[in-house]
């Protein structure tokens, strides 16, 4: 959740996480080691599972961690859009938020490469008004993304 609780007057629209999909390269490095660790299981190597019993169960336990840290760090970066703004909020020990009032938007952007197109994930830049060289926000690798740009669109033509 984000830090700060909205404003009087304001409403939370929506509030979401990235999509797994944001965290794919540890999700990866989780199924590779787990994948190695089946086929040495199936192909039956026992001198090599008895031999390195204690290292075949750390890399286990590694592969779980990892896919402990990719979605804490799912959990722990989320956006809120209000009816006035819009939040990113990342961190557990350094703690980031960031908020953008709608009024101030000037333009937004949604980018989707091909594989985000056949997982149905994009991102959205949010661009305010004064000509920064990067984007204000990056809501990055979300679900529905066509869905959530149609509603920021929405709210900004309404301030």
């Amino acid at each position: 959740m984000p830090l700060t609780p909205p404003l009087p007057g304001e409403n939370v629209l929506a509030h979401f996480h990235p999509s797994r999909f944001a965290f794919l390269k540890l999700y990866v490095a989780a199924v590779v080691l787990i994948l190695l660790l089946v086929v040495l299981w199936f192909v039956q190597l026992p001198t090599v599972i008895q031999a390195y019993k204690n290292y075949l169960l750390l890399l286990l336990a590694i592969a779980a961690i990892i896919i402990l840290i990719a979605e804490v760090k799912r959990q722990l970066n989320s956006y809120t859009i209000t009816n006035s703004t819009i939040k990113e909020h990342s961190g557990i020990l350094n703690i980031s938020e960031s908020s953008v009032n709608f009024d101030k938007i000037s333009s937004s952007t949604v980018k989707q490469s091909l594989l985000d197109r056949i997982v149905h994930v994009g991102s959205i830049d949010l661009w305010s008004m004064g000509g920064a060289e990067t984007a204000e926000i990056t809501i990055d690798k979300i679900p529905n993304v066509q869905r959530i740009k149609q509603m920021i669109d929405e709210i900004i033509q309404h301030h």
